[in-house]
This record gives structure tokens, C-alpha cells and sequence, in this order.
């Protein structure tokens, strides 16, 4: 079965192959068919004997609350694994999934022939070992996959049509340009457009949903926008308003936070841990600080007018706030497990 059958490439795409398509006798489906069904983190890979083994990685991405890998998977198993047979939203999402998959798979259709047989190798992987032969051989094929994702994303009009499928491939489809900028848009101007469709795909959404927001399930991917957005100097796209409808109430303060988690310390020293009644409400406060930098001090208003004396001493007492959180969650000893006898 020919392993790209499932994912046809344009032919001005077909140039950028460093190898023949390899052919298997295995009759599960391909990597890029697997990939794309669920998790990015179980593929089968052919080997020489028809046998399959299984290669698992964990990828952040796969872990956003829009993404259903249960539906995606049922939804494949329907089409025998057919991307050209899923509805639009779904072949999409696939193909981004796909792209994804590629930057970290050791099938031999994306990095050809190779010995490995999963990930813990001890003769691939190991301390010193020189991998970038691998990651050569694999550049084209994730340009040409990538390129196949915008392509079709921009045919299906993913951008404008909302429902969950859509918002995650905007998702997918910013971290593929944030890796490959040669794929979309020029590093040079980050717009982003993707990322601005998947935020208001997940606006219209939530304000959409009868379900209560968890605060579990967006605070982590919402810290790392913000993180990366203030790394580059860029606005946080999420708003205030926004980062409440996804993830419930506001938390305390944190002085609030502080004095809670002191008064916990001295207490009991039965407390499991300190980091976890202080997780969501942190990355909370950490989104809020990083909106906070940008409009008032390193944004390009902010940048235009004179240094605001008070906002930089509130962001400064927030941050010594945030690192004394930090401090107490380090040095708060873990309680030792008491095995008793029954």
C-alpha cells in the first residue's frame, strides 16, 4: 500500500521527495493516516517481517481541550482510513495533523529506510548520538505536508466557517508557520493570521457552550500564547474577557494566593503538595502580567509615551509576589507515603 496514497501532493509539491515513496506489505494504515486519527502519539510502522511496532510520543498540541482524538479516530475508521472521503473540517484537521506528525516521525516514508524501531533505541537514541541526517532527510517532506495543509485549509475556508474542527486546524496550522515560516507567511511580519482565526473560532465557541469552562483545560495553552507572544513582543490575542469565558472566575489575588498558601504551609504538614491548589490560580496571574507588559510598557503605545512609573512598579511587586509562590511551592517538604499494615 503505498503510504502517501492517502495524502496526495500537488506535483510542483512532488520535487521537494529526498526518496521514492516505500512501499510495505503491512495492512494496517500509514503513519500519515494514523497520525492524523487521534493522538500523534501511537503510529504503527511497518518493518521488514509485516510486523508493527509502535512508536508513542507525547505532543502538547494533542492535548487541547477542542481536540476530540476518540471522534477523529471513529470518524477515519468510517472512511478506512481515506482522508479524501472525510468532510471538510475533518480532512483538514487530519492534514494538519499530519504535518505535525511528520516533524516528529521515523516512518520511512518521510525520513526513508532507517534501523529505528521506536523511540527508546538505545542504539539511535543515546548520549551523543548524531541525528541531523535524519532531520535533513525529513525537511522537505514536512515543507511539502505543511504546504499541503495551508493549501487545503485555504481552499476549505477554515477561517471563516466556525465549529471545533476548524478552531483546532487554525491552532495546528500557526504552530506549523511559528516552525516553518518559509511554508506561510514571511518571519519578518508576524501577523499571524491563523492564530487570529483559531482565537475567535474558540471566542464563538465558548460563548456558544452550555458547559461550565474548567480552568484546567485552557490555562496551559493560554500561558503559552501569552509566553510566546511576550517573548516576541507581540500582543497577547486573547483578552481579559476572553481568558475569563474559557477558563471560569478570577482566582484570588496574589497576595490572597500568598497568604493562603503560607497559611496551608504552617498548618499541616500533611499537605500532599502546594502546587497544586496553586497551579491554575498562577498561570492565571501570569497571563495577566504578560497582557499587562505589553499594553503598558513594551507594547508600541506604550512604547510612544513616557514610562509609566506606577505600572512598572506594580508589575515589579507582581513578579516578587509570583516568585515568592514559587519559592514556597519548592521548599514545602512532600509528605512521606505511611504504608500501614491492615
Amino acid at each position: 500500500m503505498n503510504c502517501l496514497r492517502l495524502l496526495p501532493l500537488p506535483r510542483r509539491l512532488s520535487r521537494l521527495r529526498p526518496h521514492p515513496v516505500v512501499t510495505s506489505r503491512s495492512t494496517g494504515p500509514s503513519l500519515l493516516a494514523r497520525a492524523s486519527s487521534s493522538q500523534i502519539r501511537q503510529t504503527s510502522l511497518p518493518s521488514s517481517s509485516s510486523t508493527s511496532s509502535t512508536a508513542c510520543t507525547t505532543s502538547p498540541e494533542s492535548r487541547h481541550p477542542l481536540f476530540h482524538p476518540s471522534a477523529i479516530r471513529t470518524t477515519l475508521l468510517s472512511t478506512s482510513y481515506n482522508l479524501h472521503l472525510l468532510p471538510p473540517p475533518a480532512r483538514v484537521l487530519a492534514t494538519c495533523a499530519c504535518g505535525l506528525a511528520a516533524s516528529i516521525s521515523f516512518h520511512p516514508a518521510i525520513i526513508g529506510p532507517s534501523n529505528i524501531a521506536s523511540f527508546t533505541d538505545p542504539t539511535v537514541f543515546c548520549a551523543g548520538a548524531d541525528l541531523r541526517e535524519y532531520g535533513v532527510r525529513r525537511a522537505s517532506m514536512c515543507r511539502a505536508l505543511c504546504a499541503r495543509a495551508v493549501a487545503l485549509a485555504c481552499e476549505e475556508r477554515v477561517h471563516l466557517n466556525v465549529c471545533e474542527e476548524n478552531a483546532v486546524a487554525c491552532f495546528l496550522l500557526d504552530v506549523l508557520e511559528r516552525r516553518m515560516p518559509a511554508v506561510g507567511l514571511s518571519a519578518a511580519v508576524p501577523t499571524r493570521p491563523w492564530a487570529v482565526s483559531y482565537v475567535s473560532h474558540a471566542r464563538i465557541l465558548a460563548g456558544h457552550s452550555e458547559s461550565k469552562p474548567h480552568p484546567g483545560f485552557w490555562n496551559g495553552f493560554l500561558m503559552a500564547e501569552a509566553l510566546a507572544a511576550m517573548a516576541r513582543r507581540t500582543p497577547v490575542l486573547f483578552t481579559y474577557n476572553d481568558h475569563l469565558l474559557l477558563s471560569g472566575s478570577e482566582p484570588p489575588s496574589l497576595e490572597q494566593l500568598l497568604q493562603s498558601l503560607q497559611a496551608m504551609a504552617q498548618a499541616s504538614k500533611r499537605v500532599t503538595h502546594l502546587l497544586f491548589p496553586a497551579l491554575w490560580p498562577f498561570m492565571f496571574h501570569v497571563i495577566r502580567l504578560a497582557r499587562d507588559l505589553y499594553d503598558k510598557i513594551s507594547g508600541d503605545y506604550a512604547r510612544r509615551h513616557p514610562l509609566s512609573e506606577p505600572a512598572l512598579v506594580s508589575l515589579l511587586s507582581s513578579l516578587s509576589l509570583l516568585q515568592s509562590i514559587l519559592a514556597l511551592i519548592l521548599t514545602h517538604p512532600r509528605p512521606r507515603l505511611i504504608l500501614r499494615r491492615w
